[in-house]
Parts: structure tokens; C-alpha cells; sequence
């Protein structure tokens, strides 16, 4: 009997220490609320610099969508990121793009607006694209957890 109780106790203890865990991380830093433009020098090109951008960017999970303009005739570009202002901030944006290639870029930060995906659809994600820019793909884990019920009364019995 004591046996039992203990590992009910023991249960409930990391039951609600895992359930704060959760609360207290629960908020999701990866759906976008801003997005943030940059104007970027020392692109040669849209599709080849626009790839090595989004790909440092989607590696370090700073945004789910990077929508990429060049002028050919400027050599201007121009990187809207949609991101979380909470998870990531502009300076480390600016910072990773800054040091993609060898320092190939330099980045001015523009401004960031408000972000919210519009009722009904669904938030920008990695697989955003436009007709003529590549399809890029990231899969996530996941955790799972036992149920609960079950681990109770396998405790139980």
C-alpha cells in the first residue's frame, strides 16, 4: 500500500511539474506576427542569393516565409521575412543574413509591420512560395506523451 501511494505521489509531482513545462512554453514562437523588410547589397541574383537567404533563415528557424525581390539594374535586393517578433528579433536576422556566404552581404533594416494571417487560411510556412521561386520543405518532431489514464492505473495495479 505504501508502495502504491508513493508512486501516485511521484506521478502526480511530474504530472504537474510537466504540466507548467507546458503552460509556461506554450506559447507558439514559430507562427509569424511581424514581418520585417531589409534591403540587401551584394546579391548577384534573385534566385541563387534569394535561396542562400531563405535557407539560412529556415535552417535557424527564424521564419516561415522569406519573400525575396532583386533589381538587376540596382543590384538591389530586397527580403521581406515573416517571423515571431517574441522568438526572434531583427538584429539576429540582420546578423544571420549579414554572415551567410562569407560576409558576401550587407543588410540595412527597412521596418516591420504587424502580421496576422488572414481569417480562414492558413499562416505563411516554409512551403509559401510564389509561381517561379522553388518549393522548400522542413519537417518538424513531435513529442507525444503517454495517457495519462493509462499510466494511473498501471500504477495502480
Amino acid at each position: 500500500m505504501f508502495s502504491t501511494m508513493k508512486n501516485i505521489q511521484i506521478f502526480v509531482f511530474l504530472f504537474i511539474a510537466i504540466s507548467a513545462l507546458l503552460v509556461a512554453c506554450s506559447e507558439d514562437k514559430s507562427t509569424p506576427n511581424s514581418i520585417s523588410e531589409f534591403n540587401v547589397t551584394g546579391m548577384v541574383c534573385q534566385h541563387g542569393c534569394g535561396g542562400s537567404i531563405r535557407k539560412g533563415l529556415f535552417e535557424k528557424e527564424m521564419a516561415t516565409q522569406v519573400d525575396v525581390t532583386f533589381d538587376e539594374q540596382t543590384g538591389l535586393g530586397n527580403i521581406a521575412v515573416y517571423h515571431n517578433n517574441k522568438g526572434v528579433t531583427t538584429d539576429q536576422i540582420k546578423e544571420l543574413i549579414e554572415g551567410l556566404n562569407d560576409g558576401q552581404f550587407e543588410v540595412e533594416f527597412v521596418g516591420t509591420k504587424e502580421y496576422t494571417a488572414p481569417a480562414g487560411s492558413e499562416a505563411p510556412t516554409k512551403n509559401s512560395t510564389h509561381e517561379d521561386e522553388p518549393i522548400v520543405e522542413a519537417k518538424q518532431g513531435m513529442i507525444t506523451f503517454p495517457n495519462i489514464t493509462d499510466l494511473l492505473n498501471s500504477l495502480i495495479h
